[in-house]
Protein backbone atom coordinates (compact mmCIF):
# COMPACT_ATOMS: atom_id res chain seq x y z
CA UNK A 1 0.00 0.00 0.00
CA UNK A 2 1.61 3.26 -0.82
CA UNK A 3 1.94 5.93 2.08
CA UNK A 4 -0.50 8.31 0.56
CA UNK A 5 -3.31 5.71 1.00
CA UNK A 6 -1.40 4.49 4.03
CA UNK A 7 -2.58 8.54 5.11
CA UNK A 8 -5.99 8.37 3.96
CA UNK A 9 -6.67 4.93 5.58
CA UNK A 10 -5.22 6.10 8.76
CA UNK A 11 -7.61 8.98 8.30
CA UNK A 12 -10.47 7.74 8.20
CA UNK A 13 -9.84 5.62 11.29
CA UNK A 14 -9.66 8.64 13.41
CA UNK A 15 -12.45 9.90 12.05
CA UNK A 16 -14.15 6.83 12.50
CA UNK A 17 -12.97 6.87 16.24
CA UNK A 18 -14.21 10.55 16.43
CA UNK A 19 -17.57 10.06 15.72
CA UNK A 20 -18.16 6.63 17.71
CA UNK A 21 -16.61 9.01 20.54
CA UNK A 22 -18.83 12.27 20.04
CA UNK A 23 -22.25 9.60 19.69
CA UNK A 24 -21.22 8.04 23.10
CA UNK A 25 -21.09 11.56 24.80
CA UNK A 26 -24.26 13.49 23.08
CA UNK A 27 -26.57 9.75 23.49
CA UNK A 28 -29.59 11.69 25.72
CA UNK A 29 -29.55 9.39 29.32
CA UNK A 30 -33.03 7.07 29.99
CA UNK A 31 -35.04 7.42 32.49
CA UNK A 32 -34.70 5.18 35.20
CA UNK A 33 -38.43 4.50 37.15
CA UNK A 34 -41.57 3.73 35.57
CA UNK A 35 -43.90 5.46 32.74
CA UNK A 36 -46.76 3.46 33.43
CA UNK A 37 -47.59 -0.30 34.35
CA UNK A 38 -45.05 -2.48 32.80
CA UNK A 39 -42.68 0.13 31.11
CA UNK A 40 -39.51 0.09 33.06
CA UNK A 41 -36.61 2.53 31.46
CA UNK A 42 -33.15 2.30 33.28
CA UNK A 43 -30.66 3.38 34.41
CA UNK A 44 -30.72 7.36 34.53
CA UNK A 45 -27.18 9.16 34.50
CA UNK A 46 -27.73 11.23 37.44
CA UNK A 47 -25.56 14.68 36.29
CA UNK A 48 -25.67 16.65 39.76
CA UNK A 49 -24.09 20.71 39.61
CA UNK A 50 -23.23 20.19 36.06
CA UNK A 51 -21.22 16.41 37.16
CA UNK A 52 -21.91 12.95 36.13
CA UNK A 53 -21.99 11.49 39.46
CA UNK A 54 -23.63 8.09 38.84
CA UNK A 55 -26.99 6.29 38.23
CA UNK A 56 -30.07 5.31 39.46
CA UNK A 57 -31.90 2.02 37.75
CA UNK A 58 -34.69 -0.31 38.22
CA UNK A 59 -33.60 -3.59 39.92
CA UNK A 60 -35.61 -5.32 37.79
CA UNK A 61 -38.14 -4.42 34.86
CA UNK A 62 -41.20 -6.05 36.90
CA UNK A 63 -40.76 -3.29 39.38
CA UNK A 64 -42.87 -1.38 37.44
CA UNK A 65 -46.41 -3.59 38.31
CA UNK A 66 -48.94 -1.39 40.16
CA UNK A 67 -48.10 -2.36 43.55
CA UNK A 68 -47.04 0.81 44.64
CA UNK A 69 -43.42 -0.40 45.91
CA UNK A 70 -40.90 0.55 43.81
CA UNK A 71 -37.49 -1.45 43.93
CA UNK A 72 -34.53 0.77 42.59
CA UNK A 73 -31.00 1.09 42.74
CA UNK A 74 -28.15 3.66 43.10
CA UNK A 75 -24.17 4.25 42.23
CA UNK A 76 -21.87 6.52 43.07
CA UNK A 77 -19.46 7.23 40.44
CA UNK A 78 -17.76 10.43 41.33
CA UNK A 79 -15.63 10.28 43.99
CA UNK A 80 -15.89 14.12 45.77
CA UNK A 81 -16.58 13.03 49.38
CA UNK A 82 -20.75 13.46 48.70
CA UNK A 83 -22.89 10.49 48.31
CA UNK A 84 -25.41 9.81 46.09
CA UNK A 85 -28.91 9.44 47.34
CA UNK A 86 -32.17 9.41 45.58
CA UNK A 87 -35.07 11.40 47.59
CA UNK A 88 -38.58 10.48 46.88
CA UNK A 89 -41.51 13.48 47.76
CA UNK A 90 -44.82 11.42 48.36
CA UNK A 91 -46.27 14.13 49.51
CA UNK A 92 -42.92 14.51 52.11
CA UNK A 93 -40.01 14.09 51.73
CA UNK A 94 -37.73 10.75 52.63
CA UNK A 95 -34.44 9.29 51.79
CA UNK A 96 -34.57 6.11 50.37
CA UNK A 97 -31.03 4.82 49.23
CA UNK A 98 -27.58 6.49 49.42
CA UNK A 99 -24.64 5.31 47.67
CA UNK A 100 -20.76 6.00 48.47
CA UNK A 101 -19.49 3.95 45.54
CA UNK A 102 -21.16 0.60 43.97
CA UNK A 103 -24.62 -0.68 43.52
CA UNK A 104 -26.73 0.42 46.73
CA UNK A 105 -30.39 -1.36 46.21
CA UNK A 106 -33.48 0.78 47.72
CA UNK A 107 -36.90 0.33 48.04
CA UNK A 108 -39.80 2.93 48.17
CA UNK A 109 -43.64 2.27 49.43
CA UNK A 110 -45.78 4.86 48.15
CA UNK A 111 -47.36 6.54 51.22
CA UNK A 112 -50.64 7.32 49.22
CA UNK A 113 -51.33 4.37 47.73
CA UNK A 114 -51.74 5.41 44.24
CA UNK A 115 -48.23 4.18 42.20
CA UNK A 116 -46.88 8.11 41.75
CA UNK A 117 -44.49 9.80 43.14
CA UNK A 118 -41.86 12.11 42.47
CA UNK A 119 -37.93 11.76 43.37
CA UNK A 120 -34.67 13.29 42.51
CA UNK A 121 -31.41 12.30 42.89
CA UNK A 122 -29.15 14.19 45.23
CA UNK A 123 -25.37 14.47 46.05
CA UNK A 124 -25.16 16.76 49.44
CA UNK A 125 -27.62 19.34 49.51
CA UNK A 126 -27.63 20.28 45.44
CA UNK A 127 -29.76 17.59 43.59
CA UNK A 128 -31.69 17.02 40.19
CA UNK A 129 -34.87 18.21 38.94
CA UNK A 130 -37.59 16.28 40.05
CA UNK A 131 -38.44 13.42 37.71
CA UNK A 132 -42.28 11.31 37.62
CA UNK A 133 -42.29 7.93 38.53
CA UNK A 134 -45.84 6.30 38.14
CA UNK A 135 -47.08 2.67 37.60
CA UNK A 136 -44.52 1.24 40.24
Amino acid sequence: MSTTLKRIAAGFGVAAATATVLVGVSASPAMADCSGVGNPFSPFNLWIGGILRGQEAVQYASTCDGDSNYRGKVNDTYTDGYQNCIKYYDPGTTTQGCSGGGWVNFQFWDQQGNSDAYWAGCAGSTCTSRIHNWGF
